[in-house]
């Protein structure tokens, strides 16, 4: 089993030991990283730090297969895959057994709170301090902060959502079926949802929440879906899609507040 914070100082300094590579991160890029180096016979040179509770899984499932209404996929089926599309076939993934029989260290709930690039050291939030040889940061990005969707204790509102992990994915899921069933006893519509953003999560959340019947809203604040990386023409056919589905884009438009309702609403 994975190991947790209590458990590291018995692992880091009373068995005198450092590992040669340390990995931060919990998503795909962390366990493909490793998947190398056990292939290479060395996987107990490697350990793995998160900060989720869960071992390293592929997150881009979370907006998708996770928020289906039917048969939605849990894990463990969306761990970090031992080949390409494996996850997706039903196939083998990397377990916490495979970790264990690789010799692989994974240290889950696990916040680093320092790294010190010259003592080649890192500090967690409660002081204990892991040495290593060679630190890879895989650790992703975080979602905005959002200070409109939060009161003034720094709590998100009532009914508004992050959507980084799958802490974030498994909350917004039970909201959404208890949403839609007490809408379905009421026999009234189900509330408005309304996606924030216009990378290619928002466009999945605002797909999947359609798919659910939900009245959804894109605030896009860019002109056009994927702006970074699509030209015009592109977005025009996604953006169609989406509008055929009933979903409502608003382009160009930014959050100014979020007034807290019953569930919410901005």
């Amino acid at each position: 089993m994975p190991a947790s914070i209590e458990m590291m100082d018995e692992i880091v300094h009373n068995n005198n030991r450092k590992k040669k590579v340390v990995v931060l991160g919990g998503d795909v890029a962390a366990g493909y990283f490793v998947k190398e180096f056990v292939e290479a016979g060395r996987g107990a040179e490697v350990c793995i730090i998160t900060h989720e509770p869960e071992l390293p899984y592929e997150h881009s499932t979370l907006s998708k297969d996770f928020l289906w209404k039917e048969n939605p996929a849990r894990l463990p089926s969306f761990l970090v895959p031992l080949s390409a599309g494996a996850a997706d076939a039903g196939g083998v993934v990397q377990t916490a057994e495979w970790y264990e029989e690789n010799g692989v260290e994974v240290i889950t709930s696990t916040k680093i709170a320092k790294v010190d690039a010259v003592k080649k050291t890192l500090s967690t939030l409660s002081g204990t301090c892991i040495e290593y040889d060679r630190l890879v940061i895989a650790t992703g990005c975080s979602a905005p902060h959002f200070p409109e969707g939060r009161d003034s204790y720094g709590k998100l509102l009532t009914g508004v959502f992050n959507f980084c992990n799958h802490a974030d994915a498994t909350q917004l899921y039970q909201f959404m079926e208890d949403s839609w069933n007490s809408a379905k006893v009421a026999h009234s519509n189900p509330c408005n949802a309304v996606v924030v953003g216009g990378d290619s999560v928002a466009l999945e959340l605002a797909a999947s929440l359609a798919a659910w019947g939900f009245p959804v809203h894109m605030i896009v604040p860019d002109q056009h879906l994927m702006s970074d990386l699509w030209p015009k023409e592109l977005a025009d056919l996604y953006e169609a899609e989406l509008r055929a589905r009933g979903v409502t884009l608003h382009a160009g438009a930014r959050v100014a507040k979020v007034v807290e309702g019953e569930p919410g609403h901005a």
